[in-house]
């Protein structure tokens, strides 16, 4: 399967070099002014920006970032943001917060720190926001091909995306018809058994993390078929005869990564 090239990563540090005129480290009158313009709705951040443990920049204006985004630290936008790739928070050693004064634009988020967006966000393939050291909050709406928040602080945003997860599983179903099958089927084995009648797990946080790392496909090429949930339902059954199980392991790659993790 054809993929990207793997893309180009920009840091925190490096924007935070190259904007010089339009960064300042902000004091705690700078950071309450920051806070007293985000909306109501937008309640969770706030605490983690007070937090004296680590600076606060600002950049003033909109910003444009020729790539995909790495942050490391605690970075308002006072305006809009373009990243020209993904954004990650957790790369390079540290965990970042990102506060957006206007709209964000981006290729995916995979998102562990804080994030808040006062106007939208729109990404164009994933968006997912994991783990609850931090929070997830846009007062706009998101729009993305898929959105999973996990074990999360959010403000529920509005969400304009065909496929939506949370940490029940729920929404699976779609899931593994449309991501590739690398990021579902850990969970798949983790959470169904021969009794199961629903199909529930959620796309890999890791998986999704490195493959927006290397450039990889969050999304398969073509959809799977849709009786693919309970196909996977079919390879957990006890006394599936050889025919039916071969046709399904040749039938889709997920079904194929399925059977041989089991043994079959």
């Amino acid at each position: 399967m054809a993929h990207a090239a793997e893309p180009l990563w920009r840091t925190s540090r490096d924007v935070i070099t190259r904007a010089q005129a339009s960064i300042s480290r902000l004091d705690g009158a700078g950071v309450e002014a920051v806070i007293a313009r985000l909306p109501k709705s937008l309640s969770l951040m706030p605490p983690f920006l007070r937090d004296t443990s680590a600076p606060v920049y600002l950049h003033k204006g909109h910003l444009t970032i020729d790539g995909s985004f790495a942050n490391t630290d605690v970075l308002v936008v006072d305006g809009d943001l373009t990243i020209q790739g993904s954004y990650d928070d957790y790369r390079g050693g540290g965990i970042g917060l990102l506060v957006v004064l206007g709209d964000l634009r981006v290729e995916h988020v995979v998102s562990w720190g804080g994030m808040a967006v006062t106007g939208a966000l729109r990404a164009t393939g994933l968006v997912y926001a994991y783990y609850n050291d931090y929070s997830f909050e846009v007062a706009g709406p998101v729009t993305a091909r898929a959105v999973v928040v996990f074990d999360k602080s959010t403000n529920n945003p509005r969400l304009d995306a065909a496929i939506r997860q949370t940490d029940d599983g729920e929404g699976a179903a779609l899931a593994v018809r449309h991501f590739v099958p690398e990021l579902m089927v850990e969970d798949i084995l983790d959470k169904t058994d021969d009794d199961a009648t629903e199909l529930r797990a959620v796309a890999s946080y890791d998986v999704a993390r490195a493959r927006v790392a290397a450039g990889l496909p969050i999304f398969r090429e073509r959809p799977g078929a849709e009786s693919l949930a309970g196909d996977v339902l079919r390879l957990f059954r006890p006394g599936l005869d050889a025919a039916t199980r071969t046709r399904l392991v040749q039938a889709d790659p997920l079904l194929a990564m399925i059977a041989k993790q089991l043994g079959q």
